[in-house]
């Protein structure tokens, strides 16, 4: 087994935890560029280079424990030319950062996730 594909099962295993989980985004049709939905300060905004990332599961406040369903999350924002897709299938067309997510150190990063396109350098 090659070294990143050790890499890549051992993030999928971890991410297990997570699911389901959901990223929403865009294909322009003019330029083919895929545009990120994500999670800024007091709104959403679009980016091609990060997206968000709905994940599922218990999560705490300070108003206690609290269940999150990330394919619920995620469909309220399908408009627009956006889709709501599962990240670790093959009918996405995007490759996320799961080690910088899995890193983050700020509340951006803990949401929002680098991303680069399928079959492209």
């Amino acid at each position: 087994m090659k070294t990143e594909d050790a890499t890549a099962a051992v993030l999928t295993h971890d991410l297990a935890r997570y699911a389901p989980i959901r990223v929403v985004y865009k294909v322009d049709p003019e330029t083919g560029n895929i545009h990120g939905l994500t999670e800024e300060s007091f709104s959403m905004g679009d980016s091609t280079a990060c997206v968000r990332v709905w994940w599922s599961g218990k999560a705490y406040s300070i108003l206690g424990e609290h269940l999150i369903n990330g394919v619920e999350d995620a469909e309220q924002y399908v408009k627009d030319g956006y889709v709501s897709v599962d990240p670790l299938t093959d009918e996405c067309l995007i490759e996320i950062d799961w080690a910088a997510w899995k890193a983050a150190t700020s509340r951006y990063s803990e949401r929002n996730v680098p991303f680069k396109t399928k079959n492209k350098p």
